[in-house]
């Protein structure tokens, strides 16, 4: 029995399944075929235990800090980016926000657990997951690596707030 590809798409509607193997997926779903990405997140128990492993006290040319509600999905947990922080300041942000409480961008208080996925935006912006290459190559990056330094130096994080940006339209 065949699905005409209209009849297929008509009945498509998003989703988000967890694909134990595999990490996050995110797609359409339709008439039992799903189509999209597998998305691989690290939850914010294996990133604490990724940052206890390593020398605290080893500076990270990008790293992260300042915990807060993702804007993408207001129950996940983003850190906004930063230059040369150590590792032992990153696990105190992602220790800090276990536990913790943040507010959605349009309201609600949503609670952050070991099992939160964890994201690296700016707050109020949306950004890319933590995923375990991204933190890998974090956190085998040293400050003797001259060309991630040049490339680095161009990289400032944005500072506009929305009622800034606002305001010079």
């Amino acid at each position: 029995m065949g699905v005409g590809r209209r009849g297929l798409w008509k009945a498509a509607r998003p989703c988000r399944l967890s694909v134990p193997e595999c990490g996050a997926f995110t797609g359409l779903r339709a008439n039992g075929l799903a189509f999209g990405t597998i998305l691989t997140v690290v939850y914010l128990d294996e990133l604490i235990a990724a940052l206890e492993a390593e020398d605290p006290d080893k500076v990270l040319p990008l790293g992260f800090a300042h915990p807060h509600s993702y804007r993408g999905y207001y129950s996940e947990l983003a850190f906004e980016p930063a230059l040369n922080v150590t590792v032992g300041s990153m696990l105190a942000a992602a220790r800090s926000a276990k536990g913790a409480t943040h507010q959605g961008w349009k309201g609600g208080d949503y609670a952050m657990d070991g099992y939160t996925e964890c994201w690296l935006a700016e707050r109020g912006s949306c950004g890319e997951s933590i995923g375990p290459v991204l933190l890998a190559l974090m956190l085998a990056a040293d400050g003797t690596d001259l060309r991630l330094q040049a490339k680095l130096a161009a990289f400032e994080p944005k500072k506009v707030r929305w009622s800034e940006a606002a305001a010079d339209a």
